[in-house]
């Protein structure tokens, strides 16, 4: 099986024209976002990126049943080519979701924005009625 995995993957790179190091960029983007779409998880709970994760260890492990050991550089490489994105993309949102908990709801307005907005409702002629 490692060997067909394998077959498929240099397939894959004669067909796209994409180098080694380009298929584990585009492929870590595409399983996030399928997962992400797929599962409806949001980046921000980090399952779509542990998913990648998953699947760059699976890869990993074929890679080294096929060229019966494992070959540091090349696995460092390519681990860091497929999160390195989805890994700023999961942080990004992260952060995101942080902010917008920690800045006020847009209900929670300050006392001088109500006053303001009492002011405002007490210079508006009374509606007939």
């Amino acid at each position: 099986m490692p060997q067909k995995y394998e077959q498929l993957i240099e397939w894959i790179v004669r067909t796209t024209g994409l180098t080694h190091p380009e298929l584990h960029i585009h492929c870590g983007m595409a399983i996030l976002l399928l997962t992400r779409l797929v599962t409806g998880r949001r980046l921000h709970t980090m399952f779509p990126l542990f998913i990648v994760a998953l699947a760059e260890g699976l890869n990993e492990t074929m890679d080294r049943l096929n060229f019966g050991s494992w070959r540091p550089a090349d696995t460092l490489g390519d681990i860091a080519n497929t999160l390195f994105w989805p890994t700023i993309l999961s942080l990004s949102a992260l952060a995101m979701v942080r902010a917008r908990r920690r800045a006020p709801a847009p209900s929670q307005q300050s006392d001088t924005a109500l006053e303001d907005e009492r002011v405002r409702e007490q210079a508006l002629p009374a509606r007939p009625g």
